[in-house]
C-alpha cells in the first residue's frame, strides 16, 4: 500500500474527487424532489444530480485506471473510448443544467436550441479531430478528451454557474437569504470548477492544450489541478446541501403556518357555526313566542271587538225575531242598527285578516303591499312614510317578496320605536342584477358593532337577527348603517334572475296629516 502512495500520489485526490461529486448527486436525487415546488427547477436539478452521479463514477474510472498503470498494465483503446464517452455524457447533463436553469428567466431562450448547437459544435470538432489526427488513435482519444473539457466542460461550469447566481438572486430578492447564499456558494464553486479546471487538461495535441494544461497548471501553482477540481466539488456540494436544507426548512415552516392558519380557520369556523346555531335555536323560541304572542293578540280581538260586535248582533236579531213573532214590524232604526253592526263585524275581520298578511302582497306584488305599508304604518305608528320606487317594477318570487316585505315591517317598526323621528323614508330599486330595499331616517342611531354583538350573545336587536336570516334564506344580505346621532339606514340587497315589465321612477309619499 506504501508504494501504490509514493508511485500514485494523485490516486487519493481522484478518489475524494469522484467522492464528492457522487456524494452530491446522491444528495440532490434524495432531497430535491420535495424540497423545490418549482417543477422547472426541480427537472433541472434532476439533469446536476445526473451529471454529479456520472461524473463522479468517471473520476473513480480514471482512479482504477492510475491504479491499473501504477502496476504496469495499460487500459486498451476500447476502455479509454469508454470512458471519454462518460466524460462526455456528464459534461453533457452539466450543460443542460445551466441552460435549464437559464432558461427559466428568459422565455425567449431556447434550451432545444441551444443543446443542438452545443451537440453540433461539439460533434464538428470530434470529426476534426479524428479527420487530422486519423490512426493515431492514443493522440486522438487524448485530443478528444481535451476538447470535452473545452467545448462542454468548461461551458457546462460557466453555465450552471451563472444559473445558480440567478436563482441566488431571485431567491435573496423573494427574502430568502439562506437558500440564496447555498446556490451562490454552489454557483461560484461550479463556476470555477469549470472555467479554472476544466481549463487545464491533459496535455494534447489540440490547442491550447499543447500551451497549457495539466502539467503547466502544476508547475505554475505546486498542486495538481484535479485537487481544485475535487476542492470545488466539495464546495458546490456543500452549497447544495446548504440551500436544499434551508428550502426544507422554508417549507416545513410555510406548512407550519398553513397548518396553523387553517385550525384557527376551523376553529373560527366551528365557533362562528355554534354561535349561528345559538342564534338560530333563540330566533326558533322567539318566532314560537312570537306566534303564540300573536294568536293571542288575535284570540283578544275576536273576543274584543269581533266577539262583542257579534254579540250585540246576536241580542238584535232575537230582538227583531221577537218584534216579528208579536206581529210588530221592525222600525228603520233597527234595521240600520243591524246593518251598521253587520259592516262593523265585516270591517274588523278585514283588518285582522291584513294586518296578518296584506292581500296586495299576493295579488299585486311587493310594489303595491310597501305602498299599503306606508298607510298603515301612517295610521298605527303615527309615521310618515315616503316611499319610493325606482327601475323596472318586477313581480318577484314569493320567497322574496315576503322577505323584502317583512324587513321593510320590521325597519318601520324599528324606526317608530327607537329612532325618536316622526317620519321615515323606504326606497325600493330594482336595478340590473339586484333588487335593493333601502329604510332610513334621520334619527338617534345606534352603534352597530355594539348592537350586532349583542345579538349574538343573545341580549337583544332580535329583530336584525330575524332580517338577517329571512334575507339569507333567499340569497341577500343586509347591511346597517348607523352612528349614534346620525339616523340609520336598513339596506337588504338581493340578486335577481330576470327582469320583467318596465315602469319609470315613481315618489309616493304618505302624510301623517299633521
Amino acid at each position: 500500500m506504501d508504494t501504490f502512495l509514493v508511485l500514485d500520489p494523485i490516486v487519493p485526490i481522484f478518489f475524494v474527487y469522484g467522492l464528492a461529486f457522487y456524494t452530491m448527486g446522491v444528495a440532490i436525487a434524495l432531497e430535491s424532489g420535495g424540497h423545490i415546488a418549482d417543477r422547472a427547477v426541480r427537472e433541472a436539478m434532476r439533469a446536476l444530480a445526473i451529471f454529479a452521479l456520472v461524473h463522479g463514477l468517471h473520476e473513480w474510472f480514471e482512479m482504477f485506471l492510475k491504479i491499473v498503470e501504477s502496476f504496469g498494465f495499460h487500459a486498451s483503446f476500447a476502455v479509454e473510448i469508454g470512458r471519454v464517452v462518460v466524460l462526455i455524457f456528464s459534461f453533457g447533463a452539466l450543460c443542460v443544467f445551466g441552460l435549464q436553469m437559464l432558461a427559466l428567466h428568459s422565455r425567449r431562450f431556447s434550451t432545444r436550441r441551444a443543446i443542438l448547437f452545443m451537440a453540433l459544435l461539439f460533434s464538428v470538432g470530434v470529426w476534426g479531430i479524428v479527420h487530422n489526427l486519423g490512426p493515431e488513435w492514443d493522440r486522438t482519444i487524448h485530443a478528444v478528451d481535451s476538447w470535452a473539457r473545452y467545448s462542454l466542460g468548461v461551458t457546462g461550469g460557466a453555465l450552471a454557474g451563472a444559473g445558480l447566481l440567478v436563482r441566488a438572486r431571485d431567491c435573496r430578492q423573494q427574502g430568502m437569504p439562506a437558500v440564496a447564499r447555498g446556490w451562490l456558494i454552489a454557483g461560484g464553486a461550479l463556476a470555477v470548477y469549470g472555467l479554472v479546471g476544466q481549463s487545464a487538461p491533459s496535455p494534447s495535441a489540440i490547442f491550447p492544450a499543447v500551451v497549457y494544461n495539466a502539467e503547466v497548471f502544476q508547475r505554475l501553482f505546486g498542486f495538481p489541478v484535479q485537487l481544485l477540481r475535487a476542492a470545488a466539488a466539495a464546495v458546490s456540494t456543500v452549497g447544495l446541501l446548504g440551500a436544499l436544507r434551508a428550502l426544507e426548512l422554508q417549507r416545513q415552516r410555510a406548512l407550519q403556518a398553513a397548518n396553523e392558519a387553517r385550525l384557527e380557520a376551523q376553529a373560527r369556523a366551528q365557533e362562528e357555526m355554534a354561535r349561528r346555531e345559538a342564534l338560530q335555536r333563540e330566533l326558533l323560541r322567539r318566532t314560537v313566542a312570537a306566534q303564540e304572542q300573536e294568536r293571542s293578540r288575535i284570540a283578544r280581538e275576536l273576543h274584543d271587538e269581533i266577539g262583542q260586535t257579534l254579540t250585540a248582533l246576536h241580542f238584535s236579531v232575537a230582538a227583531l225575531r221577537s218584534s216579528l213573532e208579536s206581529g210588530k214590524l221592525p222600525s228603520t232604526e233597527t234595521v240600520d242598527a243591524l246593518h251598521n253592526l253587520t259592516n262593523q263585524a265585516l270591517t274588523d275581520l278585514r283588518q285582522l285578516v291584513t294586518d296578518l298578511r296584506p292581500a296586495q302582497l299576493d295579488d299585486l306584488g311587493l310594489v303595491a303591499a310597501v305602498h299599503w305599508l306606508g298607510d298603515h304604518v301612517r295610521t298605527r305608528l303615527n309615521l310618515n312614510v315616503e316611499v319610493e320606487i325606482h327601475g323596472r317594477k318586477l313581480r318577484l318570487p314569493p320567497d322574496v317578496e315576503t322577505a323584502l316585505f317583512r324587513v321593510t315591517q320590521e325597519a318601520l317598526t324599528n324606526v317608530a320605536k327607537h329612532a325618536g323621528v316622526s317620519s321615515a323614508r323606504v326606497l325600493l330599486a330594482f336595478e340590473k342584477e339586484a333588487v335593493v330595499l333601502e329604510v332610513s331616517d334621520q334619527g338617534e342611531g345606534f352603534d352597530v358593532e355594539r348592537v350586532l354583538a349583542s345579538s349574538g350573545s343573545g341580549s337583544g336587536a332580535w329583530g336584525i337577527a330575524g332580517m338577517q336570516e329571512r334575507l339569507s334564506a333567499v340569497e341577500g344580505r343586509l347591511e346597517l348603517i348607523s352612528a349614534p346621532g346620525q339616523g340609520t339606514v336598513v339596506r337588504a340587497m338581493i340578486p335577481l334572475l330576470a327582469e320583467k315589465e318596465d315602469v319609470g321612477k315613481q315618489t309616493h309619499t304618505v302624510d301623517s296629516g299633521r
